[in-house]
Parts: C-alpha cells; structure tokens; sequence
C-alpha cells in the first residue's frame, strides 16, 4: 500500500534484541533474492527497484503492519510480515510496491481520498501482477484474471469492481477509483 510513514520512525537497524536482528536478517536476504528475481522475471521492476530505497521499519511498527511505499522513492517492510508469508508471495508484494512507484500512484492521486486511490490502485496493480504469474498473500485485492472483477467482500447487495473495460483492456486506477467511490 502506499503510506506516508512519519520521519522519526526508527529503523530496524543497530538492533540489540536478538529476534529482531533475526527477523530483519532474514527478510534483508528475501529482499536480496527478490531483486534478482524480479531482474529475471519483470526487468521494468528491476530496473525501477534500482531506484528505490529499501528501509525495514522494526516489527512492531503499527503504521507499516506489511510493506508500503511513499512519494520519495522509499519501500518500507516489515521483517515479521515479510518473513511470515511464502516466498512467492514476498516476491510479489514486492512487485507491487514497485508498481506504485511504476505507475505514478502519488503524482496521479491529485485530490482523491488517499485510502479509496490506494484500493483503486491496488486493484490494477494487483491484477496485471497476477497476469503475469506472480503470487499475492490471501486478503489482498485479487481480481480476476480472467474477467478482471473484484468482489468487494462484506457488501450487500454483492458489489464488483472492474478492471477490465468490456473489450478485456485495463481500465484506468482513475477510473476504479470512481467505481469504488459509486
């Protein structure tokens, strides 16, 4: 997701507690295979990560509880979540957080509701992601492949979020965005 997380948050670094040492220690290596992997698989992320500055937030950050990015080329992760879901997963929420930088999620939001643009861009980057084989943790916005709908969970009546404009092309976050604001 995106985020603008405070400036004085610490970092997960100089750790004195052994399990956070351990935590950040091992995510720092799924970080590191992450970035080969993604050179291999998507070189557009690749290159972009580059670009980006990894900063692991301690475990028991409460505003960045996953990952997420900012407007000032910085991806956060948190080393409990980034080590508890698998592998292929990390690579591809990994993906997505490049993907808001990719794709202009800050310089495109104008002014949106900040947490209405995050689903509506999530949707998309989520969707293409899964185009493309990679994997994403259950509870994240996972559109169909196929169809390229969402059905937003707990609605009545059931509501759906389309990705996918009748001829199969994406559609605009700026347009998901109004879906999810109907």
């Amino acid at each position: 997701h995106s985020t603008t997380p405070s400036k004085d948050e610490p970092a997960a670094d100089n750790l004195l507690d052994p399990k956070e040492k351990a935590l950040v220690e091992e995510v720092e290596a799924r970080i590191a295979h992450a970035k080969l992997v993604l050179y291999d698989k998507a070189p557009y992320l690749g290159r972009r990560l580059s670009r980006l500055k990894v900063k692991i937030v301690r475990s028991d950050n409460e505003e960045i509880n996953t990952m997420a990015v900012d407007n000032n080329n910085n991806i956060y992760v948190n080393p409990a979540f980034g080590n508890k879901i698998s592998v292929p997963e990390f690579y591809g929420v990994f993906a997505h957080e490049a993907m808001h930088h990719a794709n202009g999620t800050f310089l495109r939001r104008e002014n949106r509701d900040p947490f209405v643009w995050n689903l509506a861009t999530d949707a998309q980057i989520n969707w293409a992601l899964l185009r493309d084989g990679f994997q994403l943790p259950k509870g994240a916005i996972l559109p169909d492949v196929r169809t390229g709908v969402y059905k937003l969970p707990n609605t009545q009546p059931p509501a759906q979020i389309k990705v996918l404009d009748a001829k199969g092309a994406p559609i605009s976050c700026e347009d998901i965005y109004d879906q999810f604001i109907k």
